[in-house]
């Protein structure tokens, strides 16, 4: 419970998540890990405490939930090692796939909209600009609010929405139709925005 504790505050106070992040996303699992990790007998390493918390999900491979027990698992257990909280017999296998697992069952295969239903929907939108704003999107795969960040440049239509990830920030880009969507061409979007 003393370790867990230490994690949540290192966790808090380095910006990495924020405390609703916690109670939403570690708190339960972390009452997991300290339930498994205090059974008795006791785990003796990493590989025995990864399989007693992975046991009571084994009908359950590559789900979310398990990702997110392994995942939150061997980061508690790494940071507690490069903390000289726990011996080096306590680091998780660097492959974790094992204990994810796979799922079994075929995702659903869901179609999108095909080229008729969508020119369908277009005609069928009687203001303006709403037919624009989602012809916008079919024709240039732009989300709902890039639609606020759109500019001309040089004769052509740009987005200047920059959107932030752990990776940086997205640039502006020009806008192109794909060339399999020559069905947008005759809606004249660079000219009609």
């Amino acid at each position: 419970a003393v370790l867990i504790e230490r994690f949540r505050q290192h966790k808090l106070s380095s910006g990495a998540i924020k405390p609703s992040t916690w109670g939403n996303t570690y708190a339960g699992r972390m009452v997991a890990i300290h339930k498994a990790a205090t059974a008795v007998p006791p785990p003796l390493n990493a590989r025995q405490l990864l399989d007693r918390l992975v046991a009571p999900v084994k009908e359950h491979p590559g789900t979310r939930g398990r990702q997110l027990l392994v995942q939150q698992t061997a980061a508690l257990l790494r940071w507690s090692i490069d903390n000289d909280l726990l011996p080096m017999h306590w680091a998780p296998p660097l492959n974790l796939a094992g204990y994810v697992g796979r799922r079994r069952d075929a995702r659903p295969v869901t179609t999108p909209l095909a080229v008729p239903h969508l020119l369908e929907v277009v005609a069928s939108i009687p203001d303006p600009r709403w037919r624009l704003a989602f012809q916008l999107m079919a024709a240039y795969g732009l989300r709902p609010e890039e639609l606020q960040h759109l500019e001309h440049r040089g004769g052509r239509l740009w987005c200047t929405f920059e959107k932030t990830t752990p990776k940086g920030k997205t640039r502006p880009r020009p806008l192109r139709l794909l060339p399999s969507d020559q069905w947008a061409v005759p809606w004249q979007l660079e000219s009609v925005y």
